[in-house]
């Protein structure tokens, strides 16, 4: 077995690293709850739910005055470790590896990105982790599932809206995440209109693949290999910000990198880069999915 003959921290590169990834934030984590765990795997958040019941103060005053007690819930999000690889094949770039521009660096970042994408959307109708020491689980409910056979239409879209407003999640930070698939359908809505109400706008397309307003849901592109099918359908999500929450480990569980020489291929040179990250959902009424 191969083994390494010299492995070197790189602190550099990981001080740059976490600049950039904290200041260029994928569309997709850019919508969610940061949070970052220090030197811990999992962590738990109170989260308020229905009220339970209501107390009347007495006496006194203000007696008439009702108490409600919230019943409260331990959700939790849990970081996994992830880890690559790359064969430095320019040794001259080795002493600059920490540069932002380098094409390690950036291929480092984009790669960190996907996984983070990858988590997030697995974790809007995975299996999200409750309880205080992670004990519990909660399945997503397939009650917020809105079914638009053939294409995704603007029915569908407000069907979403509908359910939304039904469980009063708040009408701002609502998101819509589609497919690529379902991008030549947006094409076809003449619906698609601005936050406002007021006018109509054309769909546009950014770097950063947000491409819209549309029903009070801002729009975001996602290829479909990564939302994935389920009963014979292309998934397509959306949610209220305050449902979802991503994590990233810090401290002994935050992100580091190497540089490692391995003598069984001629010394060849890696850069090895880990990190801990992780997803999950908040709350069932605000992440549903939209079937097409």
């Amino acid at each position: 077995m191969a083994t390494d003959n010299s492995v070197l921290r790189n602190y550099a590169f990981e001080a740059i690293f976490q600049q950039e990834w904290q200041q260029n934030k994928s569309a997709l984590r850019n919508l969610m709850i940061n949070k970052i765990l220090m030197n811990e795997y999992y962590k738990a958040f109170s989260i308020v739910g229905a009220v339970a019941s209501g107390t009347t103060l007495t006496p006194g005053a203000h007696a008439a005055t009702t108490f409600l007690d919230h019943a409260t819930t331990q959700r939790g999000v849990k970081i996994s470790p992830y880890t690559r690889a790359d064969l430095i094949d320019d040794a001259e770039k080795v002493a600059a590896v920490a540069d932002p521009t380098n094409e390690y660096m950036l291929a480092d970042l984009a790669y960190f990105e996907r996984c983070c994408d990858a988590a997030i959307i697995a974790a809007f109708d995975g299996t999200a982790t409750t309880g205080a020491t992670a004990g519990g689980t909660e399945a997503y409910d397939t009650d917020m599932d809105v079914t638009s056979s053939g294409s995704l239409t603007y029915l569908a879209i407000l069907e979403a809206k509908e359910n939304m407003n039904a469980n009063s999640v708040p009408r701002s930070n609502r998101c819509l995440i589609i497919g690529e698939d379902q991008e030549t359908d947006l094409f076809q809505i003449d619906e698609f209109i601005s936050g406002d109400y007021n006018i109509h706008r054309p769909i546009y397309e950014t770097d950063s693949a947000i491409i819209g307003n549309i029903a009070g849901f801002t729009v975001i592109s996602m290829a479909q290999s990564l939302l994935g099918t389920t009963g014979g359908y292309n998934k397509n999500f959306y949610f209220h910000k305050d449902a979802m929450a991503f994590a990233i480990g810090g401290g002994a569980l935050g992100f580091w990198a190497k540089i490692s020489e391995n003598p069984s291929y001629n010394f060849e040179t890696q850069l090895q880069t880990y990190w801990n990250i992780g997803a999950s959902r908040f709350r069932e009424t605000g992440v549903g999915r939209i079937l097409v």
